[in-house]
């Protein structure tokens, strides 16, 4: 009788965390972009102060 209900429980259980995972790794994906992103950014403004500033 209860079989049907934990297969769905089961089932259910397994998409949330399959999507939880997928998601978890987007989001460190996208944090290592930005941190990429800001990295570039300050190497370039260090190398503009060293030149002397925009020409």
């Amino acid at each position: 009788m209860w079989a049907p209900v934990h297969a769905v429980a089961l089932t259910t259980t397994a998409a949330l965390a399959a999507w939880y995972g997928i998601e978890a790794a987007r989001a460190r994906r996208a944090r290592q972009r930005l941190e990429t992103a800001i990295d570039t950014a300050a190497a370039k403004g260090i190398r503009i102060a060293l030149r002397g500033g925009i020409e």
